[in-house]
C-alpha cells in the first residue's frame, strides 16, 4: 500500500511541475566593437595591443571579427615572413566593425 501512495504522489508531483515549466526564448546582442581585417593570406597573424589573437584570414569579417573592447587599440598584421602589412592604432565604440585593409602584396 505504502509503494502505491508513494509512487502515485510522485506522479502527480512530477505532472505538476511539468505543468509549470515555460518555454522562453532570448536573443543575446553583443554590442561590443569588432575589428576586421581584409585581403589576408594564411599564416598572416593579427596582433592587437600587442597581444597575438590568431590568424588575421580568420577576423575578415565574414562572418567573423574580432570583438575588442571599447577604446583605442593598436592593430598590427604581420605576414609569415615577419613583414608588417598593417601597423594602425584605431578608436572603436560600441557596435561598430572597424575593416583594415591589406593592399595587394
Amino acid at each position: 500500500m505504502f509503494n502505491k501512495f508513494a509512487i502515485s504522489t510522485l506522479l502527480v508531483i512530477s505532472m505538476l511541475l511539468v505543468g509549470c515549466a515555460t518555454n522562453t526564448s532570448s536573443t543575446i546582442t553583443d554590442e561590443r566593437p569588432g575589428v576586421a581585417i581584409d585581403g589576408a593570406k594564411g599564416g598572416d597573424k593579427l596582433y592587437i595591443d600587442d597581444v597575438l589573437m590568431g590568424d588575421a584570414k580568420d577576423f575578415n569579417g565574414s562572418p567573423t571579427v574580432l570583438f575588442v573592447e571599447s577604446g583605442r587599440h593598436e592593430v598590427t598584421v604581420i605576414s609569415k615572413t615577419g613583414a608588417i602589412l598593417v601597423s594602425e592604432s584605431i578608436y572603436v565604440t560600441k557596435g561598430q566593425i572597424r575593416k583594415l585593409s591589406i593592399g595587394n602584396r
